[in-house]
């Protein structure tokens, strides 16, 4: 395994990666054409783009909400506009849902969790309050999270995986705020050229992650 702590618009490799996976960081980047192709580049022909991230609605958010991106320096996309973009970038879409229930359910489990933590009660207060804010948004429909997954044509060859997550996801979760644009990627070398079912399990169970 090897990490490497790297912008995300910064990846130079081409035809690198089977899969690229993504958790909640492209709403900190406004460059999202130049990102996809990035991606696009870097992905060996048949290479799999699979991330979720925060969503904005169809129409025109609120003004409370879209005060709160704009203070949070946000740059969201619709479910649509996502797909359009993969799209646009030349991957088949395969996947552009909408799922914010889960987002609810597994939000709603954190701040259960919450209450359990050993620390100050005002840090606790502050982050029980960020948390309802984050789920009361979500079920007003202000919020949507989505997930996706788009293929880039062409035959499959070798197998590696780059993972790009938040770099502070921990500190994230301690303070209800979010990293920057900057991520953490893990290139592996995890299943044998001869088994392309085991390579294609693993991309399953990345996509049945929820937390």
């Amino acid at each position: 395994v090897s990490l490497y702590n790297q912008n995300c618009l910064d990846i130079e490799v081409k035809n690198a990666y089977d899969g690229i996976y993504s958790r909640d960081v492209f709403l900190h980047i406004k460059e999202k054409e130049k990102l996809f192709a990035i991606f696009f580049a870097a992905l060996k022909p048949f290479g799999k783009l699979l991330f979720t991230d925060y969503c904005g609605s169809e129409g025109p958010g609120s003004e409370t909400f879209t005060r709160y991106v704009r203070q949070r320096g946000y740059h969201l996309c619709s479910v649509p506009e996502y797909r359009n973009l993969i799209k646009e970038a030349g991957f088949e879409v395969v996947e552009a849902l909408d799922v914010t229930n889960q987002f609810i359910t597994f939000s709603e489990a954190e701040l259960e969790t919450i209450h359990t933590l050993d620390i100050d009660e005002n840090v606790r207060q502050s982050l029980k309050t960020d948390w309802q804010r984050k789920i009361d948004r979500a079920r007003t429909g202000s919020q949507r999270w989505g997930q996706f997954l788009g293929v880039k044509p062409s035959e499959h060859t070798g197998y590696r995986l780059l993972i790009s997550i938040p770099l502070s996801r921990s500190a994230e979760a301690m303070t209800g705020y979010s990293s920057d644009c900057t991520s953490t990627f893990i290139p592996t070398k995890t299943a044998p050229k001869s088994s392309k079912r085991a390579y294609s399990k693993r991309l399953d169970t990345l996509r049945d992650l929820k937390t």
